[in-house]
């Protein structure tokens, strides 16, 4: 569905929407066109999109036929119980995340009060997008609305910048987790 503006620098937008549990999903944005964005295209897919996609060697052989750039790159591990925010946050001032030798920075942030059973839950942040690598636990299920979820989502977004994002990130994400 063809957006009414182009987006982060490009000329035009489009949204990829998918009919999925009876209703219209977005799964991806992509956007092209414009000298400012050097008249390239961006492709920009959800969780949920790339969750569609059956067939990633694919995409891994489009991406080399193109010769395309990753700029931004997200893999997710889903920790479903036995681990807490907390745990990972002493693991933190443990010493024990850290990057040539780096201890990366540190940000918190809750969602609402965590003594309330209507938290949104808590959110650890280390590293910084900026600087093209961020590590991002949060409690998944309580974002999602379930104050007794032991659901951890852990999430590296890697930023292409001082790096290139190789694209068999697609192929074996967990290889870069």
């Amino acid at each position: 569905i063809p957006s009414d503006k182009g987006m982060f620098g490009y000329e035009s937008s489009h949204d990829v929407m998918v009919w999925m549990n009876g209703e219209f999903m977005r799964v991806a944005i992509v956007a092209a066109g414009g000298t400012t964005a050097g008249n390239t295209m961006m492709v920009d897919m959800s969780g949920q999109g790339c969750s569609l996609v059956d067939d990633w060697r694919a995409v891994f052989a489009t991406m080399q036929d193109l010769d395309v750039r990753i700029t931004r790159a997200d893999t997710a591990l889903d920790l479903l119980e036995g681990f807490t925010l907390d745990q990972f946050d002493d693991l933190y001032f443990a010493g024990e995340f850290n990057c040539g030798g780096r201890i990366p920075s540190r940000r918190y942030v809750e969602g609402g009060n965590s003594h309330n059973p209507h938290s949104n839950g808590r959110t650890l942040y280390l590293g910084k997008k900026a600087n093209g690598k961020e590590l991002c636990i949060y409690e998944k299920g309580r974002q999602l609305g379930n104050p007794d979820s032991e659901w951890l989502r852990i999430e590296i977004r890697f930023g292409n910048r001082d790096r290139v994002i190789p694209h068999d990130i697609v192929l074996d994400p967990t290889k870069y987790f």
